[in-house]
C-alpha cells in the first residue's frame, strides 16, 4: 500500500492523563509529573501501539513522550509536526492539534480533560479515545487500548465518517469531597465501531438497594468488606450505621469502618488477609472494572477469585444492563459471564468483555 493510500493518524498522549489514580485522588487536575517512568497514559498508549496494524497507517505526532519516544518503537512512518516541552501542559496539546489540519482522524492516550482541550481546539475529524485517565464519563473512549487498536486497524479510507460522542468532566475538586457535578462541553465524532462506549455515565434511582443491602449484611463473615462508590454500595454502609464519601472504597470488619478513601495498598494489604470486594458498574456506561475504581489495581484482581467481588445494581439500573465491561490486564470472570445482585437473593447474568 503506498503512503498516499494510507490514512493519515494524528496521535499524542497527554503523560499527566491517570496520574492521580497513583496518588488516591479523585482526577490529575493541578498535579505535574516530572519522571515519565510513572506516567500511567504513556503505558496505556504503548498498550494499543503494540497491537496497531502499521501496514494501513502513517502518523503526525509532537516530540518527546507526547507520542514522538512512544511511536518510534514500533514504526518510522510518522512525522513530527509540533515541540513540546517537558513536562508537556494543555497549551502542548492545543499547540499539537494546530498542526493536523490533513490528519484524517485523531487518537489520543488521555481522559476526560483531555478530550475537552480537544472541543477546544476547534477539531472537526474522528477521535479515537485510548482510556487513561482517572474518570473517564465522555463517550469517546474505547474499552480498552487493544480496542482502541482494534477499533482502528478496522477503518479504511472510505469509512471515515462519524457520529456523535459527548464530552463529559466532572470539578474535580467537588469530587473529591464525594459531589459529583458533571457537565458536558460538547460532541466530538467516533468511528462507528463497537469497540468505543458512546454512553455517558448515567445517574438511576436506588430503589430496591435497601433490599440488596440487607441480603449482603445477612451474609457477612469475618473477612474484610471492600465496599467500592456508588449509591447503591453506599446504601449497603447506610444501613451499618456508616456515613462515608460516596465516591471512594473504604474497608469495613465485623461491620464497622477501619479505612475510609481506601488507596489502592490499604485495599491491597486487606484482600492479603481474605476480602470480599463490593461493587457496582457505572451507569450508562456499564464499566465494572477501569473506569472510577482504579484502586482495584492488577495485583489485587489476581490474588481474588470472581467469588470474592460481590457486584450489586439497583433494579433500574441492572434493566439497563446488557454487557458489563473490563478494562484490566486482570479478568476475574473468566467463563465470560457475572451474577449481578439486583435485590434481596436476586441476580442477573450479564456477559463480560474484556
Amino acid at each position: 500500500m503506498s503512503d498516499t493510500d494510507k490514512i493519515k493518524v494524528a496521535f499524542f498522549v497527554n503523560p499527566l492523563a491517570g496520574y492521580g489514580s497513583l496518588l488516591n485522588m479523585k482526577g490529575s487536575d493541578g498535579l505535574q509529573i516530572v519522571d515519565p517512568e510513572r506516567s500511567v497514559s504513556i503505558a496505556r498508549s504503548m498498550d494499543f501501539l503494540k497491537d496497531v496494524d502499521y501496514s494501513k497507517f502513517i502518523f503526525l505526532v509532537p516530540s518527546g513522550y507526547m507520542g514522538e519516544v512512544e511511536i518510534s518503537e514500533f514504526t518510522d512512518a510518522y512525522s513530527v509536526t509540533y515541540h513540546s516541552g517537558w513536562p508537556t501542559t494543555r497549551e502542548d496539546t492545543i499547540g499539537f492539534l494546530k498542526t493536523i489540519d490533513d490528519a484524517d482522524i485523531l487518537v489520543f492516550a488521555g481522559g476526560d480533560g483531555t478530550a475537552r482541550d480537544i472541543i477546544s481546539a476547534g477539531v472537526r475529524i474522528p477521535v479515537i479515545g485510548i482510556p487513561a485517565g482517572v474518570k473517564m464519563y465522555s463517550s469517546v473512549f474505547a474499552i480498552s487500548p487493544r480496542h482502541a487498536a482494534l477499533s482502528m486497524n478496522s477503518l479504511n479510507i472510505e469509512k471515515l465518517h462519524g457520529i456523535d460522542a459527548e464530552v463529559m468532566d466532572i470539578d474535580e475538586d467537588l469530587y473529591r469531597r464525594g459531589i459529583l457535578s458533571a457537565k458536558s462541553y460538547g460532541y466530538l465524532k467516533v468511528p462507528d465501531v463497537n469497540d468505543i462506549i458512546v454512553s455517558s455515565k448515567a445517574e438511576y434511582d436506588t430503589g430496591g438497594a435497601e433490599d440488596i443491602a440487607e441480603y449482603i449484611m445477612e451474609h457477612m463473615d469475618d473477612r474484610y468488606y471492600i465496599i467500592g462508590p456508588g449509591n447503591t454500595c453506599k446504601t449497603i454502609e447506610k444501613e451499618m450505621g456508616i456515613s462515608t464519601n460516596p465516591l471512594a472504597f473504604d474497608i469495613i470488619k465485623d461491620r464497622k469502618l477501619l479505612k475510609q478513601d481506601a488507596a489502592e495498598s490499604d485495599i491491597y494489604e486487606a484482600c492479603r488477609n481474605g476480602c470480599r470486594i463490593i461493587i457496582s458498574p457505572i451507569g450508562g456506561q456499564n464499566f465494572l472494572i477501569g473506569r472510577g475504581n482504579k484502586q482495584l489495581s492488577g495485583r489485587i484482581l489476581g490474588m481474588i477469585s470472581e467469588d470474592d467481588i460481590v457486584i450489586v445494581a439497583s433494579p433500574s439500573k441492572a434493566e439497563n444492563m446488557r454487557t458489563l465491561y473490563v478494562d484490566s490486564d486482570i479478568n476475574p470472570w473468566k467463563h465470560g459471564y457475572a451474577r449481578v445482585l439486583v435485590g434481596y437473593g436476586k441476580y442477573k447474568i450479564i456477559p463480560v468483555i474484556m
